[in-house]
């Protein structure tokens, strides 16, 4: 599926002109993307290798964030989202567009919110690492945006998938294949298509010059 019909399909009032250049960013449009804090892991390109890798990060106990806009897994419990389900590309859209929008609300600044984004305060995305700072990264990934990209995400296995852990925690329930898919409501990310929040996230356009 191409990202602009998933972004105006799934996004919750957030201009694509941000969402894309910060999927681009977080995930290089890889839709099984995994980022590690304090740590790097070998990215899928599969769904059954990003459920392999999640499973071995949460024996672990490791901080990770997932998919195109890279929700962390803190999120995951704000929200009470497993992670099967934040990892496909319309549900994890609709989260990141809660989180910017929350951070948005918070600080009242486009930049201050993406630091938000990054790493949960107003201050840290300002920071210079990887020789530029996050705010910097993303300035670069918006004045380079790409055309027509094709988000590939496998629903079968999805579903697949998705039927498989459903069935095994019903009949294990005092097993906890992740931290974050023991929740009662699987479906409870269907609730972020009902968001009432009418107002436009940007305020006022990010000016490149």
């Amino acid at each position: 599926m191409e990202l602009v019909t998933l972004l105006t399909a799934c996004a919750l009032n957030v201009s694509s002109d941000l969402l894309e250049p910060l999927i681009q960013l977080e995930s290089g449009y890889n839709p099984y993307a995994i980022g590690v804090v304090g740590a790097s892991v070998p990215q899928p390109t599969s769904l059954n290798d990003f459920w392999h890798t999640i499973n071995d990060l949460e024996k672990r106990n490791k901080n990770y964030s997932v998919g195109l806009a890279q929700i962390n897994i803190k999120n995951l419990h704000r929200f009470n989202i497993p992670v099967l389900d934040a990892v496909e590309p319309c549900n994890n859209i609709k989260l990141s567009s809660v989180i910017l929008k929350d951070c948005y609300s918070n600080y009242q600044d486009i930049g201050k919110a993406l630091s938000c984004y990054y790493s949960g305060n107003d201050k840290t995305g300002f920071k210079r690492d990887f020789n530029n700072s996050y705010v910097e990264r993303f300035l670069t990934s918006y004045a380079n945006k790409q055309e027509n990209v094709v988000i590939n995400f496998d629903y079968d296995q999805f579903y697949q998938l998705k039927n498989q852990v459903e069935n095994y925690h019903h009949n294990q329930p005092s097993t906890q294949i992740a931290r974050s898919s023991n929740v009662k409501n699987t479906n409870q990310v269907k609730n972020f298509s009902n968001h009432k929040k009418k107002e436009s996230f940007l305020k006022k356009t990010i000016n490149m010059n």
